[in-house]
């Protein structure tokens, strides 16, 4: 009777250490779900702030983006579209462990080639990159190793191939 009693009290405290751990983990799960609420209510706004840029703000120096991109923000604060404050392209579109497996593969790591490698991943188009250093011909080439083809105009073929790359 006294085994059983020891074992009980030792069920019991191993209870209430398990109960004590799972209220710090109600609250951790409490505070997810209000940031999942505020993500999902504030999605609209943002991806419409990544998608401008996106379409519109390639080509454009990382001074003049910001300002077009502050200035869509007002905008939908103007006309009540729910946004994060100061949401951007990166936030919306990309992850950290994306954005860390384009540097170990040579992007460097300014905020204006992040937002770069961004676009590059969602455009539907093929971008152009004025590089005259040439970091980023040194990031596709490693990111797009094995389906890149990689053609010069002194080729012999070189029409063929670009004819074939746009066709098929």
């Amino acid at each position: 009777l006294e085994d059983k009693a020891e074992e009980c009290s030792l069920k019991l405290g191993r209870a209430e250490k398990l109960i004590n751990l799972l209220g710090d983990e109600r609250e951790r799960w409490e505070e997810s779900v209000a940031n999942f609420d505020s993500l999902l209510r504030n999605v609209v706004g943002d991806i419409v702030v990544a998608a401008g840029t996106v379409a519109y703000l390639g080509p454009f120096t990382s001074e003049f983006r910001s300002a077009l991109a502050n200035r869509w923000r007002l905008k939908l604060h103007d006309v009540g579209v729910p946004h994060t404050q100061g949401c951007d392209l990166v936030v919306a579109l990309s992850d950290p462990v994306q954005i860390r497996d384009w540097q170990i593969s040579g992007l460097p790591r300014d905020a204006m080639s992040t937002e770069n490698a961004c676009i590059v991943k969602c455009s539907p188009r093929w971008p152009l990159f004025i590089d005259p250093q040439a970091q980023a011909n040194k990031w596709i080439k490693t990111m797009e190793m094995d389906k890149l083809v990689v053609m010069k105009l002194t080729d012999r073929d070189f029409l063929r191939s670009l004819e074939n790359a746009v066709r098929f």
